[in-house]
């Protein structure tokens, strides 16, 4: 419908709204307040101001979810329909009964000209209780044609099954004689009272029938059905809940984009703050079918925007405005490129820093406007690489960006305090070489040799303590050790571990090196005092 209507062209004001321009510069100033930018050297001019009326629809799609049960028997929920055909017309019937609602309608238009709903931000709900639908249609069973009873397949439908004592002959062998026919008797052998001679008798199973009654069937040659549960019928019931969704159509033709972008947003509370305005909807129109019907609403956005220059210290910035407060502005992508410069020449001056080198590259994936603006804001100004960073990380990034950089900068801390626990646990390795290799090469050195003093069995106690106190130590030493790694701290100790603390092995070198002293000083302290 859109199509149809034309978008007048938008009309040029001569004289834009008054103190436009500082508004937005305040704003402005308040974005670059501790990046390392003078507030002073900002300036905004207002170029070109337009009055646009821009054709819009409202579309509100009815949606339908159905859920669908099969039960046993005959049941009577909401709607019953005595066929299938008749079900399924029903069901398909159900859009234009909804649509055909005048209370319905006239409900959803009260609604929309009251602006509930939000203006140009998709919406979902559900359509009120009274309108949903249950329809309910019997259908015979398919397995037992409506009968309730299935064939019972273990006796064919005959109700007797063969014996399994007598395999159907109606004797057996009889257990007094074992089939001869005859005993002993003495030394005379005499035929059997029992069978009378014969070796077999009737079986008691079946008394001589060869047949017995089916267990399953109890001799009715049918059982009662399963799916059905005897009853013969299902009953196929269907709920049917409608929902609606809305969204908004514009016709922006002659805006550029981004004045489209800053429209499409819609911010609830420049609406509410009459920056873009809403014309009453006519409607609906309503378009049934095809499936899922469609209430069209058409209206009209009227809305002021222009577009102004931003000075940026010795960069001029275009940029697009809209509404009379200044409080929406947007700045044009091709800042990307600028953030793009930035945050490659910060990659390459954390080279080595893994953690800030991270963000970074994640920062590199996540270009958006705000990070590009904040990015050339932040210009060369501040100190360090890190804390130019950290600079574009509170302030202009999207909650997207920020809770990814923050995930991050927790993802490269473990990542460290893992690198300091394998530190830790080759420093207790070395220790542990270096402790019992003191014993070991003792009387090489002529040295007292405790193993002849402490007869083994004690020696070894004695190593188990030290290794575990090692062990302490050298958990212990990680916090030293990330200490050790601050410049600051080793100017204040004098100690020279630069070029070992800045490199990935610099940990686990001051770790080995505190462990292997403390080694050093236990094994004298023993070997001095005796003990």
């Amino acid at each position: 419908m859109l199509a149809d209507i034309p978008a007048p062209p938008p009309k040029k004001d001569p004289a834009p709204p008054e103190n436009l321009a500082g508004k937005i510069k305040a704003r402005i100033q308040k974005i670059i307040t501790g990046n390392g930018l003078k507030p002073a050297e900002v300036e905004v001019s207002i170029t070109e101001w337009y009055q646009y009326d821009i054709p819009a629809e409202l579309v509100i799609t009815l949606q339908q979810e159905s859920a669908v049960e099969h039960i046993p028997g005959k049941v009577a929920k909401g709607e019953v329909i005595e066929n299938k055909a008749r079900f399924e017309q029903m069901v398909a019937q159900t859009y234009a009964n909804l649509t055909g609602d005048a209370g319905l309608m006239e409900s959803f238009t009260k609604d929309v000209q009251a602006h509930t709903i939000n203006f140009v931000q998709q919406e979902s709900g559900q359509i009120p209780a009274q309108y949903n639908r249950v329809l309910t249609v019997h259908e015979k069973c398919t397995k037992c044609l409506g009968n309730g009873a299935d064939t019972c397949h273990t006796c064919a439908a005959r109700g007797q099954v063969t014996c399994n004592g007598c395999s159907a002959s109606g004797r057996t062998i009889c257990n007094y004689c074992r089939g001869t026919g005859g005993v002993q008797q003495g030394a005379n052998r005499v035929s059997c009272n029992t069978c009378g001679g014969q070796g077999r008798v009737v079986c008691s199973l079946c008394r001589g029938a060869g047949r017995i009654t089916c267990n399953h069937c109890h001799g009715k040659g049918k059982i009662t059905c399963g799916p059905c549960q005897g009853s013969g019928w299902f009953s196929e019931v269907m709920t049917i809940v409608f929902s609606w969704a809305s969204a908004w159509h514009l016709v922006m033709p002659e805006v550029r984009a981004s004045l489209q972008r800053l429209l499409q947003r819609g911010w609830k509370k420049f609406y509410e703050a009459k920056e873009i305005k809403l014309l009453p909807v006519e409607g609906p129109v309503t378009e049934s079918p095809p499936v899922p019907s469609r209430l069209i609403y058409v209206s009209q956005i009227e809305a002021e925007a222009g577009e102004a220059t931003i000075k940026l210290g010795q960069m001029d910035v275009p940029a697009s405005v809209l509404g009379v407060e200044g409080r929406l502005f947007d700045i044009p992508n091709f800042l990307d490129g600028i953030a793009k410069k930035e945050l490659q020449r910060l990659q390459k001056a954390l080279q080595g820093k893994g953690h800030l080198l991270q963000a970074v590259r994640q920062a590199l994936r996540l270009r958006m406007v705000n990070e590009a603006f904040q990015c050339a804001l932040a210009g060369a100004k501040t100190a360090t690489p890190e804390r130019q960073l950290l600079r574009l990380y509170p302030h202009g990034m999207s909650a997207l960006a920020a809770r990814k950089l923050t995930e991050f900068a927790a993802a490269a801390w473990q990542k460290l305090t893992e690198k300091s626990r394998s530190a830790s646990l080759m420093a207790m390795f070395f220790a542990g070489v270096l402790l019992q290799g003191g014993y070991w090469f003792a009387p090489v050195l002529g040295l007292p040799s405790f193993a002849t003093q402490y007869h083994g069995t004690t020696l070894h106690v004695a190593d188990a303590g030290a290794f575990f106190v090692t062990l302490l130590i050298a958990f212990m030493v990680k916090p030293l050790v990330f200490a050790l790694s601050t410049k600051r701290l080793r100017r204040v100790l004098g100690l020279n571990v630069k070029a070992a603390s800045e490199k990935s092995g610099g940990a686990l070198m001051v770790s080995a090196l505190l462990a292997a002293l403390f080694a050093a000083c236990f094994w004298w302290f023993r070997w001095k005092t005796g003990a």
